[in-house]
């Protein structure tokens, strides 16, 4: 992971699941078919399942979410339904992604119940301030 170039920007997200065993959440056939195709992330997720610090949310669940979400919110640039259906599904309050073009959808209040549903969006070492205990989701305490 160190030869990645975007090492540095995702270092700090890194240490604080690893060090501080904060964990990640996943679920969703449409997650599952992303992650089967992205190879160089599939090493580190299996690390991170290894050490117990992965959390998965039940395929049906995330699938039912999708669905809603793409009911609510179809739009040709946003094709990242899965990663709303993923923190709706767990009430996830972090998410980490580097597709700018996702993140106004991924942060549009439509898509949401309560605005404190909304995720914060950890893109880079500029994002580091949200790695706080507050602001990890329920189902991985």
């Amino acid at each position: 992971m160190e030869s990645n170039e975007d090492h540095s920007e995702f270092a700090p997200l890194l240490h604080w699941i690893m060090e501080e065993r904060n964990k990640i959440v996943y679920g969703g056939s449409s997650y599952k078919s992303e992650l089967r195709k992205a190879h160089k992330f599939l090493k580190i997720f299996g690390q991170l399942n290894r050490a117990g610090l992965v959390v998965e949310i039940p395929d049906e669940d995330v699938d039912a979410e999708e669905e809603r979400v793409r009911r609510v919110l179809e739009h040709r640039d946003f094709d990242d339904q899965h990663l709303v259906a993923i923190i709706r599904a767990c009430k996830c309050k972090l998410v980490c992604t580097k597709d700018e073009r996702a993140h106004p959808y991924i942060k549009k209040p439509a898509l949401y119940k309560k605005s404190t549903d909304r995720p914060k969006i950890y893109s880079g070492k500029k994002s580091a301030g949200i790695l706080k205990k507050s602001n990890i989701a329920p189902c991985c305490c």
